[in-house]
């Protein structure tokens, strides 16, 4: 195989936030995610049977081999959108392999809106100009861009894919432009797209009042089966689940309709996996509060290039060993502990997860997580910096916050937590951005490391800022009277002045972090002895203050320990109003 001319080919497919974040449900959040690994999937198998079909073999480098084939979690999404292969054959027919795939992804996508189409309006309606928009909106939408480099032979590989990276990179500065003239009102899920009717709308007759019964007249026409109950919860389960008031795109309305196309077009053993996903009501306590966890492994170029191994130069035999064990990672480990937290996982692809957990069970999950990923990612290697961190971002919000604005601060708390220096180490990222947003719209957030000390994480108590999170929620709830972080806010956020919000830590002394560090301690003490409940008594008053103090230690600012402690008195006055049986107030 040497002596034979090969190709490596880096195929990528987008957009991915975009394509997600437009969401009203979680199931259009599901759909977006699912659509997207399966439109990859599209892609790899349309290689490699044109690849078949011309006498050309094709490897897949990442992601792993396995990845195309996940028997075992057909509903989750679990495809990344970009993938290498190795194609043993001349640039030329790696480029009809590529063009192929392409336009298979397009072809594959224009089926499963034309289904929408079809399946939502009778014929009663006319599609005509529908089918048009949607082949339209595909166009505008889709991204796709792949580069080819030649390979000598396996040896070669770390150059090769260095030089195809950089192609991808350069493809993508320069994007084509790709205008789409749109007439009407844009779609009520995604903003951005013109929604669906059936008639167009003249350039004579080009007003907003003419848009809006063009518009209405469409959607009402929508089959019994896909009409809107205003208010319901039971609506959410049904398949299509169509709104009174929505007018959608033709991606939009095809994201709607993914789950029912796969249950259709399944084996029959295979359409009971294709059940409703869980609408943020069902995930929800009896609070009416759950939470989002996003994940993402850190410096994974540094993995990708070898640098994080002690690696100089790479070859494919590393390359397919990583993507083994990020395909294990996140199709066998990832599923199961979101299942063990009584959550439900959106999409878990290579390094990265998002799964909607109840808000009691989310701290937990991402210690599990983190301890996981870190002994997939390490495992047989025998040099190098060993240790694979990962950040997060969790938001536990109420169920009626809009979920566009909770995935988006979940995305930004995620981002947050990777821009974390600890303070003690300058150890990068390795860290959680926690954030609750009330029901009545406060928000609280914090970023802390997984390790106190910021050593390798391995989960040990005395080392573990979730382990010592927990002894903080147990003094909280059984020791300390509700006001106990109201009180301690109260006598700091006067002294630091109107830009509280900039200080990294407090200051009252002068340049003496050493004085200021006690006087924290000192007020801490002081206050948690007056928060002490009634019939309590804390005999390690000392040992209780030097704990929160490590967490202080670790906080970016004295706002984010203020924050801290009242998500802290959140989480455990709604753990025993649950206790109790009580109702969310």
């Amino acid at each position: 195989m040497a002596d034979e001319k090969q190709t490596l080919l880096v195929f990528s497919l987008g957009p991915v936030q975009s394509f997600i974040a437009a969401a009203r449900k979680t199931e259009d959040l599901w759909s977006g995610s699912y659509l997207l690994s399966h439109l990859t999937g599209v892609a790899i198998r349309s290689i490699q049977e044109a690849a078949k079909d011309k006498g050309t073999l094709v490897f897949l480098v990442y992601p792993g081999s396995r990845s195309n084939n996940n028997n075992n979690q057909l509903d989750i999404a679990s495809l990344p959108n970009r993938i290498i292969l190795r194609i043993i054959h001349e640039v030329q027919v790696a480029a009809e392999l590529a063009e192929s795939a392409a336009k298979a992804v397009r072809q594959e996508f224009i089926k499963l809106g034309e289904y929408a189409i079809n399946k939502v309006f009778d014929d009663t309606v006319s599609k005509t100009k529908m089918i048009t928009m949607l082949e339209e909106q595909i166009d505008t939408l889709l991204e796709i861009y792949w580069a080819l480099e030649p390979v000598q032979d396996e040896r070669d590989y770390d150059r090769a894919r260095l030089q195809a990276e950089k192609r991808m990179a350069a493809v993508k500065n320069f994007r084509p432009y790709k205008p789409y003239r749109q007439n009407g009102l844009v779609c009520t899920l995604c903003g951005e797209q013109t929604a669906l009717t059936e008639n167009g709308i003249k350039s004579t007759v080009n007003n907003y009042a003419q848009m809006k019964i063009n518009l209405v007249n469409t959607w009402s026409k929508r089959s019994r089966e896909y009409q809107g109950v205003l208010e319901s919860l039971e609506e959410d389960k049904r398949e299509g689940r169509i709104k009174e008031g929505e007018g959608l795109c033709s991606i939009c309305l095809t994201k709607r309709l993914t789950r029912q196309y796969f249950k259709e077009h399944s084996s029959a053993g295979d359409k009971n996996r294709y059940g409703p996903f869980p609408s943020i009501h069902d995930i929800a306590d009896q609070s009416g509060y759950y939470a989002v966890i996003m994940m993402d492994g850190d410096d994974m170029g540094k993995w990708v290039s070898g640098e994080k191994a002690g690696l100089e130069k790479i070859d494919i035999a590393y390359q397919q060993k990583l993507s083994s064990k990020l395909e294990s990672f996140a199709s066998r480990f990832v599923p199961q502990e979101v299942k063990k937290s009584k959550g439900e996982l959106i999409y878990s692809g290579g390094d990265d997860v998002l799964a909607f957990v109840p808000q009691r069970e989310v701290i937990s999950l991402a210690k599990n997580l983190r301890l996981g990923f870190g002994k997939h990612m390490a495992e047989d290697m025998e040099s190098g910096e060993l240790e694979a961190t990962a950040s997060m971002g969790i938001v536990i919000a109420h169920q009626k916050a809009p979920l566009s604005m909770v995935l988006n601060y979940a995305r930004s708390m995620e981002g947050k937590a990777k821009s974390y220096i600890h303070p003690l180490t300058g150890k990068q990222k390795d860290a959680i951005g926690l954030a609750l947003i009330t029901h009545s719209g406060e928000i609280r957030e914090v970023i802390l490391p997984f390790s106190l000390a910021g050593q390798p994480y391995s989960g040990e108590p005395g080392e573990c800022t979730v382990s010592l999170l927990y002894d903080v929620l147990e003094m909280i709830e059984n020791d300390l009277s509700i006001q106990f972080g109201e009180k301690f806010a109260n006598a700091f956020l006067p002294l630091v002045g109107s830009d509280f919000k900039e200080q990294t830590k407090i200051e009252i002394f002068p340049d003496n972090t050493s004085l200021n560090h006690k006087l924290i301690s000192v007020e801490l003490r002081r206050v948690m002895k007056r928060s002490i409940r009634e019939g309590r008594r804390i005999d390690d008053l000392e040992a209780k203050t030097d704990a929160l103090m490590k967490l202080y230690d670790v906080c970016a600012s004295l706002l984010q320990f203020i924050h801290l402690l009242e998500i802290c008195r959140f989480l455990r006055s709604k753990e025993k109003m649950l206790s109790k049986g009580g109702e969310a107030i």
